[in-house]
Parts: structure tokens; sequence; C-alpha cells
């Protein structure tokens, strides 16, 4: 969802809920956090504290994604002895190496399912990027704002997908061939639980 648009507000509210926050978008909210988040390896070990250690908490958020996708770049970098991501050739850092790392973290996710019974939120920023359409042209569509490949391991892990924003509309200014479209919102906001043309999303139900 848009920035501000109320990702962590929502999150916080599953029950009893603790976040691994990568930034400091939630000291506005009373929730508990766990401390000292500041790289990959530090993600990596507070899942596994919540998986393995004893604790209360019934929900877990992950807020937001990519300000992790950062993290994960330079633990990658330096595992390989990379100065930066743009040194694997061929967008290989982000497309394969990073995208591996993605999936780990899924079964991680997984494990801390299967075993304490929690439930999982991810939080992310969204993105306008490319929409590849082998049926007809190519149109620009919201996304999970990390690289598409890393992108399309979560949509495809979880549950659901749901794009939050405020209610958006444009309105005319002007006429003949100085008329434009101007944008326009309000305070209300929407959230949108199927797939459309214009951003991701989905939703696995029985119902």
């Amino acid at each position: 969802g848009d920035e501000s648009v109320g990702k962590s507000q929502f999150a916080s509210n599953a029950p009893a809920p603790i976040f691994i926050c990568a930034e400091n978008g939630t000291n506005h909210l009373n929730i508990k956090r766990m401390p000292g988040v500041e790289t990959w390896v530090d993600v990596l070990e507070s899942l596994q504290e919540l998986k393995d250690g004893p604790h209360q908490y019934k929900t877990l958020v992950l807020d937001p994604v990519n300000w992790m996708e950062p993290l994960l770049w330079d633990f990658i970098c330096k595992r390989d002895g990379k100065a930066n991501i743009e040194e694997y050739q061929y967008f290989k850092g982000q497309k394969i190496v990073a995208t591996a790392e993605w999936r780990k973290l899924t079964k991680t996710l997984d494990a801390i399912i299967a075993t304490r019974g929690m439930h999982v939120i991810l939080t992310a920023h969204p993105s306008v990027r490319k929409h590849k359409n082998p049926t007809g042209d190519d149109f620009d569509k919201y996304g999970v704002g990390i690289w598409e490949e890393g992108a399309a391991v979560l949509r495809q892990w979880a549950d659901f997908v749901f794009f939050a924003r405020k209610v958006q509309w444009t309105e005319k200014v002007g006429s003949g061939a100085f008329a434009k479209f101007k944008g326009k919102n309000s305070d209300e906001r929407e959230m949108r639980t199927q797939l459309s043309a214009a951003y991701d999303a989905k939703s696995r139900s029985e119902e």
C-alpha cells in the first residue's frame, strides 16, 4: 500500500503481534518489536528466536519488506565478496542470488507457522512496473516494491495479497487543447483483495 495509508496500523490490530521492523514508521504505534534489527542476519536471528524461544505472540509482522531488501543485498554481497549488488553480472544478484534468499525466508516463515501456529503479515510499499502482457500491449501496474523476481516469490507464497490506498480520482481542468486531468484523493481508504490490471492482489480462500 501507499505511504501512510495504514499498513502497519492494520497489522497492529492482528492477534498479539510482534514486529520485525526495518524502518521507524511504527514509532507512533504502541506495539512490541524485536530489538536491534539492523542487518539481514538480525532479521534471520529474530525469526529463529520467535520459532524456538518462549513467547506468547500470535502474529509475526515483517514491516516493510522493501526496506529489508537492501539488508539482504548487503548480506549476500559481503558473503560473496562483492562490493555491491551491481558486481553480479546481468542482474544475477537481484534476480537469482537474492531470490534464493527470499525463498529461504518463506521456508522459515512456514516453519514458524507450523511449529508455533502464528499468523504472518508482510507489509510493503508499492512500485509501478511494466507488466509484460503475452496477449496484448504491455501496461503499468502496482506491485510489491522489491525486485520483481523476489516479489513473485512473496506473492506466490502468501495466501492473501491486499492493495491499500486512499480513494483517488481525476478531474478534468480546462477545455479543448488546453484540457488536462488533475489527480484528486480523499481521506477515505480502500483495500482491494482481487487481482486487477492496475495492481497485484489475490485471495486464496474457499469462500
